[in-house]
């Protein structure tokens, strides 16, 4: 049955089971370990994770719920943080690249990475699990990647910075200070 085509199927057969798949998935209370609710990729993972160990010979009598539920929490924590991370990128990228931005005053530059810190915390808080102790460590992780990508963009807005108050100097040299330093105006011819 498990390699029959959907498509071999009668009609009325297959509208039957996705029905009872919609009834019973309408009627399914949330999953908990411990005071974490487990939904979407972390529920599958967990599960995946129990079937694969019970399935080996060598550890099927090794089964562990809170290991199992400790490398989820981590697979979990891992994409999060690849998701978010990708998402601070992407916005400062558009608001700091595309958008023109740059140079900008370091308190400008502060609010930018405050708002898009904002909506990465939002998303990464969304989707981690696990106990206050296990979400802490999570979101620590998640500060160290973010740091090190904002460097990145602490680094170009001060080479940006640099360039136009050097062009300031250089426009107020030529206009006030070389002008001053002429043969003619040195002697007061």
């Amino acid at each position: 049955m498990e390699e029959a085509d959907t498509g071999e199927l009668d009609e009325e057969f297959v509208d039957e089971v996705r029905n009872a798949v919609k009834s019973i998935y309408s009627q399914l209370p949330l999953k908990y370990i411990g005071s974490s609710t487990m939904k979407g990729v972390a529920f599958v993972k967990f599960l995946q994770d129990i079937v694969e160990c019970m399935n080996k010979l060598e550890t099927s009598t090794l089964l562990s719920i809170p290991f199992e539920y400790e490398s989820v929490i981590e697979f979990v924590a891992q994409e999060a943080t690849k998701e978010a991370v990708e998402i601070y990128k992407e916005r400062m990228d558009v608001l700091v690249n595309e958008e023109g931005q740059l140079p900008m005053l370091w308190e400008e530059f502060g609010q930018l990475h405050d708002e898009c810190m904002s909506e990465v915390n939002k998303i990464f808080f969304e989707k981690i699990i696990g106990s206050p102790a296990q979400m802490e460590d999570c979101i620590q992780q998640l500060n160290e990647h973010i740091s090190k990508v904002k460097e990145g963009f602490v680094k170009l807005n001060s080479e940006e910075l640099m360039t136009y108050n050097e062009n300031i100097a250089k426009d107020f040299w030529a206009r006030f200070v070389k002008i001053g330093l002429t043969q003619d105006n040195l002697f007061g011819v």
